[in-house]
Parts: C-alpha cells; structure tokens; sequence
C-alpha cells in the first residue's frame, strides 16, 4: 500500500503529510481491505503530532514509515499552502471514521474496536456504531490504562485477530496508538490498521465536537480545550506554538526568497 493521490506529499517540520482528498483516501484503503497481504498503518495528525515527532524521533520514524499520513488539522492545511503545496482538504478524523464504516458495512467488511477511555465509553461507542451500522463491528476492546506488559500486547492482539476483523480502528491517543501499532502490525491479521484518538471519544458521546464554524476557522481545538482544560492545557500549548513557529519560518523564507530575486533582476 503506497502512499495515495497524484500530488505526492508535503512536509511541515518533521511530518510528510499526504496530499489526498478523503475520497482517494476512502477508495486506497478500501482497496487494500480488499487486497492487501499484511497491515498497513495509515496515521493522520494535527499539530499534536507534528510536535510530537519534533520531541520524539522515534515517533517521528513512524510516522515516516506509515502507508498514508493524512491531514486532520486546519493549521497544517494553512502551512501546506504558504509552503506551496498545500493539501487539498482537510481530512477529519471523526469524519473519516464514519465513511470508513459506512463504507466497510455496504462492503461486507468488519472492523476491531481497540481503545476508548473507558471500558463503559467504548460500549456506548460500540452501541452508537451498531445503530447505524448492525453488522459492522466484529469486536471490541478497551485495554487497561498505563503501560501495557507483554500478556497483554498478546491478548490485545489475539482478540483482534480471533475477531476476524478486515480493519483495526484505534482510538487512544498519540504517540501511543501509533507506537502500539507500529509495534504489532506483523503478527496482526487485519489488513489494515488506522489511528483515530479523539473520534472515539466524539462519536461515543464522551465529548462534544465543535461546531463546523469554529472548525473552519481553526478553533476545533479551543472547544475542546474548554471540555478538558486539565487534560489539554499543555498540548494546545506547546503543540500549537510550535506549529506557529513553522508558519511564521515558511512566511519569512519566502519573503527572504522574494528579496534575493528582486536583488539579483
């Protein structure tokens, strides 16, 4: 499984994002369900995770590695296009998750449900999936917080694979759902596995998505900082000023660009 679309790939810091629309990402990995030979990771990321693998290298070697990495941010979709090669959409991941299981259920394919912040939330997930979607869900999962031993990693893995599940859908939170899955995609027999965090804990009910206005203007994240202030104070901190810092980078070596080439006439 390739990276998806024409366009190729952009980077902003240390992350190479796809430039795909949510349809090419939609057909690639229904594709790959239908004939890929081993797991894929297909990651998507925000400003989070840009910083993330600035911090940490090893993160930021899996997010090289992944099959697809698509844009779930609209501050990368601003720097895509001031670096001049911007992205063509942005690709929501709680959007993303409910075509991909509309999708899957009109297919004949099933999914692995591993995460949720709770054992009860992940049942209200698991509910919520099967109103819509009946046959769809083929197991689900939400393993103990903390640090997981190998006993563990083993159960985790063989309830998805004696689920008989096609696609695994993880919903923990960056690095640690993409590092688990990094980790354990070869001895796993779906054909594919996708990190979602946060849209677990949306299409659950355990959190309220912000209004597509507040989205569009680039304030998804300050409504959920006000639900989880505790929680999200020092990511939207850190996170979004970091990737700040690279716009402002991008704006000042292309008006450095611009004087050389007026120098230079």
């Amino acid at each position: 499984m390739s990276s998806a679309g024409p366009l190729g790939r952009v980077t902003i810091g240390p992350i190479s994002f796809d430039r795909i629309t949510t349809d090419e990402l939609v057909t690639t990995i229904l594709d790959q369900l239908k004939s890929g030979t081993t797991c894929s990771q297909i990651m998507g990321g925000n400003s989070n995770h840009v910083y993330i693998a600035y911090k940490n290298p090893y993160y930021a070697q899996i997010c090289k590695s992944s099959s697809m990495f698509f844009v779930d941010g609209q501050s990368i979709v601003i720097a895509s296009f001031l670096a001049g090669a911007a992205v063509p959409e942005r690709i929501a991941g709680p959007d993303l998750m409910k075509t991909i299981l509309s999708k899957c259920a009109e297919q004949g394919f099933k999914v692995f449900l591993l995460g949720g912040n709770e054992t009860s939330w992940l049942e209200k997930l698991h509910a919520n999936i099967h109103a819509s979607f009946p046959d769809v869900v083929a197991g689900s999962y939400s393993p103990p917080m903390g640090q997981w031993d190998e006993n563990e990693n083993n159960k985790m893995i063989s309830k998805i694979n004696d689920s008989g599940a096609n696609l695994l859908l993880v919903g923990i939170s960056a690095p640690k759902q993409d590092i688990w899955v990094y980790e354990h995609k070869d001895a796993l027999k779906v054909k594919a596995a996708i990190g979602f965090g946060a849209a677990f804990d949306f299409h659950s009910g355990r959190v309220q998505r912000a209004p597509v206005w507040l989205q569009r203007i680039c304030l998804e994240w300050f409504h959920r900082f006000l639900q989880e202030p505790k929680r999200m104070w020092k990511r939207y901190l850190f996170a979004n000023t970091y990737v700040a810092f690279l716009i402002v980078k991008i704006i000042l070596a292309k008006m450095l660009h611009l004087n050389r080439a007026k120098t230079n006439k």
